[in-house]
């Protein structure tokens, strides 16, 4: 073998090893989430050069319309009664620990994308990312302090990312992870959340608070990304879709639990009312409560479905959701009603509301129901 055709051979060996360490780097800190560190000083866990611009600047929502619009912080709470929406109106539904409800106009997140709120003692936020339709909710506090977040103005595998205003970190807006920064590392603690129409979450929560944004609804009744949605092979910002185990505009609901992730089909879950399922040990029930599909909507909650130790079984009873173990009747709340389990909650868990295409992307290795 020549001196040349040897040295010719080296120098790929080596350009591969080099482009398998570089691979195995973006793998730790994609998948394994291990936190790193670049020669400035900055830490993340997904390298800075995997983020996008939007072509928005940070905390300028309104660049494609007439005027800025920008994170919402502490808005107005309505009474259901003081309400300026129609049923048909769309709206993110929230439940927190203590049974206190709200809803967030759909209009209004499109156009601000994040709000921050206090419901009773509890800080959150409510995200929406337009360039994917995803809609998730988190909790917003660390050591008890309140931490507020803005649009960064970049997009992470074609989805929102957000920034909190204490340290300037950059924050998925799907799993609230914190990929740029200094809170590199951490994750928000997500919240229950439901899409579905205000006519829909009014019936099911009569006592509820509603955040619909000024009293002239003018400006929220056009949705500013309308040409924008993502293609059927593509998203807005390139990120190609590799995973055709569904369409990727599929409407989904995504679980995770201890780090398994879990696609729940929105139209098969409606038309089968619910499904019950277990997910790392944990027996789940996925339910509609009755209520019907809706383009656009994504009317399902997840409940822990154990009470003192013991999976439930639950059967349509002419309408009404019972369980076959004491025969008692279950609210869309997942609060008994009726029965000798009056009163007992089920615990309700997490979701993610989104596509396919977006899901398939934060967890490759999701299962699909």
């Amino acid at each position: 073998m020549s001196f040349t055709r040897f040295a010719i051979r080296l120098f790929f060996i080596t350009a591969l090893v080099l482009f398998g360490c570089y691979l195995y780097t973006i793998y730790s800190a994609v998948c394994q989430k291990a936190v790193m560190t670049l020669a400035t000083g900055k830490r993340y866990v997904v390298h800075p050069d995997l983020l996008v611009s939007s072509g928005l600047g940070k905390g300028d929502i309104g660049a494609l319309a007439k005027a800025a619009h920008y994170s919402l912080v502490n808005p107005e709470h309505k009474k259901a009664y003081e309400a300026s929406l129609s049923d048909t109106d769309l709206v993110v539904g929230i439940v927190m620990p203590d049974g206190t409800t709200c809803a967030y106009a759909r209009s209004l997140l499109l156009w601000h994308q994040v709000i921050n709120d206090r419901l009773s003692s509890h800080t959150l936020l409510v995200a929406l990312c337009p360039f994917t339709d995803t809609i998730t909710c988190f909790s917003s506090s660390f050591y008890e302090q309140a931490v507020y977040f803005g649009v960064s103005g970049m997009v992470y595998l074609g989805s929102l990312v957000m920034y909190d205003r204490d340290t300037q970190s950059l924050w998925s807006a799907v799993d609230g992870r914190a990929l740029v920064g200094p809170m590199s590392g951490f994750k928000l603690d997500q919240l229950p959340c439901l899409l579905m129409s205000w006519g829909q979450w009014r019936s099911a929560h009569p006592e509820t608070l509603l955040v619909t944004g000024s009293d002239d609804m003018s400006d929220y009744t056009v949705d500013p990304y309308c040409k924008l949605y993502m293609h059927a092979e593509h998203n807005l910002y390139g990120t190609l879709f590799c995973d055709d185990r569904l369409s990727p505009q599929t409407p989904v609901v995504g679980v995770v639990i201890d780090d398994k992730a879990v696609a729940y089909p929105v139209e098969k879950i409606c038309a089968l009312g619910c499904v019950h399922d277990v997910v790392q040990e944990t027996p789940i029930l996925v339910t509609t409560y009755g209520l019907l599909y809706e383009p656009k909507a994504c009317p399902i909650a997840v409940f822990d479905r154990r009470v003192q130790g013991k999976a439930l079984y639950f059967v349509d009873n002419k309408g009404r959701n019972e369980d076959t173990s004491t025969r008692s009747f279950w609210g869309v709340s997942g609060c008994a009603y009726e029965g000798p389990l009056t009163s007992t909650q089920l615990k309700r868990l997490s979701v993610t509301c989104t596509t396919w295409f977006t899901w398939s992307l934060f967890y490759p290795n999701t299962r699909i129901y």
